[in-house]
Parts: structure tokens; sequence; C-alpha cells
């Protein structure tokens, strides 16, 4: 059965929904929570437009780089646990403190993940105004 979208809500979750490219997702610019978990999206696309976005999952998907979140401004979550990525390059700051990195299955983010991911280098931007990180116990190497 095909999942109903309520294109007129601040929030669109679209978990395991086979999703392979986020061209293909209906992503209105009032957009405050995006929750894409457990796809196939192997490319970070087309969010540029979503300066209200707040929160976004992408977490277990195959995205092996950082990329295309210059334009979400009002991002305060980021779950990029469980995906490809070998370094946490490519998360712009706007001047704001670096908050919770969410990436390996773990900026300017108040919680950033990246637990579970193949991850070898961490950007020299992580510094004294980092509030949290989450590796999930993977080792890192600090980039000059």
């Amino acid at each position: 059965a095909e999942k109903s979208i309520d294109l007129d809500s601040t929030e669109l979750c679209l978990i395991d929904c086979g999703i392979t490219t986020l061209q293909d997702v209906p992503l209105k610019a009032h957009l405050i929570s995006l929750n894409l978990h457990s796809n196939h999206i192997s490319r970070i696309e087309c969010l540029g437009h979503l300066r209200f976005l707040k929160h976004l999952d992408l977490s277990a998907n195959q995205i092996d780089r950082i990329q295309g979140l210059e334009g979400l401004v009002s991002l305060k979550t980021l779950n990029l646990s469980c995906n490809l990525l070998s370094s946490v390059e490519g998360l712009p700051l706007y001047g704001k403190p670096f908050p919770l990195l969410k990436m390996p299955h773990p900026s300017k983010y108040a919680t950033q993940e990246i637990c579970y991911n193949v991850k070898t280098s961490c950007p020299s931007f992580l510094n004294s105004s980092t509030t949290f990180i989450d590796t999930c116990d993977h080792k890192m190497n600090l980039l000059p």
C-alpha cells in the first residue's frame, strides 16, 4: 500500500520506503523535520531550499560523503548514523557551535550523529565550541 503524504505538514517521515534519491521526495520549503531513515539514499541533494528545516535524519542509508547541507541554516539535529561515511568533512558551521555529531551506527548543529560509519578522519573545525560528539567508540583522526 502506498503511504499518504500530507504536503501541508511541517514534518515528513518516510522511513523504509525504498527511496533511492532525494529528487523523488516532495520537499516543501516549510518543512521543519525530515526523517528518511532506512532507505537507499546515496547522495545528500535537493535540500538547499529547506531554510526552516531543524531536524534531518538520513541514518541507515548509503551516503558516503557529506554534501548538500549548505542551505540548511536552521538545522539543529543531523543524524547520519549507519551510512558509509569515511570522514566528517563537509559540515557547514555558519559560525555557530558544533552540537552533537552522530554518524558511523553514531558545525553548527545542536545534535549531529555519525555513529557506525566507516570513519577515518574528523575536520579541524572541532574545537572548544563543540558541545557533544558521539562517535560510538570509533577511533577518529583529527585533521590539522
